[in-house]
């Protein structure tokens, strides 16, 4: 299911288990472009499936121009620009699965397609026993086409709390509940620090909005750098790096 409108969250699918109450921080990490290199598939295929229930639509994926850059979000929005009102439940669950049903042929044919970010596994896996960092998950994207993006490229984060665009219509409300789920799940009323992990431009704009240090990961890091981030690393590879600047990031500039 996919129930979602502006400004409305869920708060199932958190574990009541939690593994310590000694953690006192949470890294947040972003998907697509920052976990797993599946921006290439996911976009085409995303826009395949939409194509294919709207018809020949035009679509900007540079996703700036969008109000929401989340997978309900753009729906949402074509669908408001070129039918005339917000899509039905049933119409957003319908090109939901076929986005899904799309990446799914892909991964049997072209499996390579789907890789982690250099590092991505190994960091997670530090991160998740570590005493101090809780690992959460946050992404515009839905969770279906999430969780099997990250198995498919072998990053040990689809039993992590986490938030998606079947959550919340905007990115900041799926950070903030991606948040509290990794706060439930660990058995604390708040973190003391939080950083979230992404790699586009909206990514350093919510956390701006949210008040939250910000690290840039891949290739934009000049236009991260430009959008305020305060620290970017090309990938996931340097453990050490990785973990200084969880400690290190600010707040992005306005």
């Amino acid at each position: 299911m996919c129930r979602v409108r502006s400004g409305e969250t869920r708060d199932e699918g958190v574990s009541p288990a939690w593994k310590s109450s000694t953690v006192t921080q949470v890294a947040i990490f972003d998907l697509d472009g920052t976990l797993a290199e599946t921006m290439n598939v996911d976009v085409r295929c995303f826009v395949e499936a939409i194509q294919a229930h709207l018809g020949d639509v035009e679509l900007d994926t540079e996703w700036n121009s969008y109000p929401y850059v989340t997978d309900t979000g753009v729906i949402t929005t074509l669908y408001e620009q070129n039918v005339g009102r917000r899509p039905h439940e049933h119409e957003i669950a319908s090109i939901r699965a076929d986005f899904v049903t799309r990446l799914t042929a892909v991964a049997e044919s072209r499996p390579e397609a789907f890789r982690e970010i250099p590092g991505a596994g190994a960091a997670v896996r530090s991160l998740r026993a570590s005493d101090r960092w809780a690992v959460a998950l946050a992404t515009g994207g839905f969770r279906p086409s999430a969780l099997m993006k990250l198995d498919l490229a072998q990053v040990a984060a689809h039993d992590v709390p986490g938030a998606f665009a079947c959550d919340d219509i905007t990115r900041e409300g799926i950070l903030e509940l991606a948040y509290r789920r990794a706060a439930t799940h660990h058995g604390v009323d708040a973190f003391d620090r939080v950083v979230y992990l992404g790699d586009a431009p909206w990514d350093v704009r919510t956390c701006r909005a949210l008040g939250w240090p910000f690290i840039g990961v891949g290739g934009r890091g000049d236009e991260l750098v430009a959008g305020g981030a305060s620290h970017v690393l090309p990938d996931l590879s340097d453990l050490d790096a990785l973990l200084s600047a969880l400690d290190e990031a600010t707040v992005p500039a306005a």
